[in-house]
């Protein structure tokens, strides 16, 4: 595996387990990629990946059997984690990979939430109307100590949609007429506003905030920002891949 790493020729891996293979236990595999935008493919949703199953393998010329046994768009999905135990071993060396510091939160800081109940909520919503336009904002109701996650529940529903959707949906908005394509420029806006692209190089996947974070106020001068990300930049520069 360190091999593999520190090949030049090597941009992404993945390591699956299949419990299919024949053995008593569950057999692992590992799949080297020479460019990052396979990583679009082996992240596919279940019905992606069941569409190109459909469209590139051929028909049986025994209808009785199937040419694909125990593989599926579901079954990708599966494979997409990489199994705890493999992890653990990689994150065994010395010196530890920087990336291991990022497998999980801290669970020692506090998680501060909104709530519809002012009562139990941590924040609060404001409206003001600059110029007769009316903009929202969340404002803390109390102190806050460095290093507490705020609105994890809001955040957690956010969802995500990878580029082939919104270039899709933008070539509706293009095509002439159709009538009136307003909802579909709308929510296109509130993408371009609220998603935030995935740092992971290859997978052209945009997650979208729609709970309470999204009305949080921000700034191009990180020194006038007093939230940062949950998971920080390594202080070596570099990020996860």
């Amino acid at each position: 595996l360190v091999r593999f790493k520190k090949n030049p020729a090597v941009s992404t891996m993945f390591v699956y387990e299949e419990a299919h293979s024949g053995f008593p236990t569950p057999i692992a595999f590992m799949v080297v990629c020479k460019n990052v935008s396979c990583r679009k493919r082996w992240h596919a949703s279940a019905d992606a990946t069941d569409v190109e199953i459909y469209t590139r393998v051929f028909e049986s010329v025994d209808e009785d059997s199937s040419l694909i046994i125990h593989y599926d768009g579901s079954t990708q999905e599966n494979f997409q984690y990489t199994p705890i135990a493999w992890e653990t071993v990689y994150c065994r060396r010395d010196p530890v990979p920087f990336e291991c510091a990022y497998r999980g939160l801290d669970v020692t800081k506090d998680a501060f939430e909104y709530e519809l109940d002012e009562d139990d909520s941590s924040f609060e919503i404001k409206s003001n109307e600059v110029d007769g336009q009316t903009t929202h904002g969340i404002f803390a109701l109390e102190d806050i100590p460095e290093g507490s996650y705020i609105m994890p529940y809001d955040l957690a529903t956010s969802f995500s949609t990878n580029q082939d959707v919104l270039d899709n949906l933008q070539k509706n908005t293009d095509i002439t007429g159709t009538g009136s394509v307003t909802v579909i420029e709308d929510f296109l806006e509130f993408v371009n506003v609220n998603g935030h692209a995935s740092m992971s190089e290859g997978r052209e996947l945009t997650y979208v905030e729609t709970g309470a974070t999204f009305m949080m106020r921000t700034s191009e001068n990180v020194e006038d920002s007093n939230v940062g990300k949950w998971m920080p930049t390594h202080p070596s520069g570099k990020i996860p891949s």
